[in-house]
């Protein structure tokens, strides 16, 4: 079995796993696109260091992007976050190869209370953007869920389309300044949410 070392040899799509502050803690990405290849996606192992459940890919280029358009797009795999990135939408952030955790929502409050989920188009894409919407929005955040085309990811869209067919899916937020009627005691209440007290 291929390990994250192999990956950066000889992977296909290969990313550093980097924290919000640019420092490399670990890599992930598609080993393969044949789908009886296993596994297709591979990450570090897990350290004290590194836990996926903590990073959101792309975070340390995407921060300033997210509090200047007032929204964040999250998408489910790192490819799709990098084809967007590349495209021009900068405010677009991945998890990195596991479920949206509390962590993940909590890293993202810091930027925005806002957010467009766009997950792959098939079945365990929607399950997985329903529950992620739902763990958002038990947070606080204004959610929206952007379904591109049956069985279609991000990245295959905008390869196939174009990035402007991408933009007229987009919903849109009207803009806001940055943590406007956000209070000290609506931060304390979210804190004191997550920490169940």
């Amino acid at each position: 079995m291929a390990t994250a070392e192999d990956m950066v040899r000889g992977g296909e799509g290969i990313s550093p796993d980097v924290n919000r502050a640019s420092r490399k803690q670990a890599v992930g990405g598609v080993v393969s696109s044949l789908p009886w290849q296993e596994p297709k996606y591979l990450n570090s192992s897990e350290t004290l260091l590194y836990s996926k459940r903590k990073i959101l890919f792309n975070l340390d280029k995407a921060q300033l992007p997210i509090m200047d358009e007032g929204y964040a797009i999250l998408v489910e795999g790192q490819m799709d976050c990098i084809v967007l990135f590349e495209a021009g939408i900068r405010n677009v952030v991945a998890g990195s190869g596991t479920a949206f955790s509390e962590e993940q929502a909590l890293l993202l409050w810091r930027y925005t209370d806002r957010v467009v989920l766009n997950y792959d188009s098939d079945e365990a894409g929607m399950n997985a953007a329903n529950k992620a919407k739902e763990l958002l929005t038990k947070f606080g955040f204004e959610v929206e869920v952007m379904w591109l085309e049956a069985d279609t990811d991000p990245a295959a869209f905008i390869m196939e389309r174009g990035i402007e067919a991408y933009r007229h899916w987009i919903p849109a937020f009207p803009k806001r300044p940055l943590l406007a009627g956000i209070t000290a005691d609506d931060v304390g209440k979210q804190i004191a949410r997550y920490l169940n007290l």
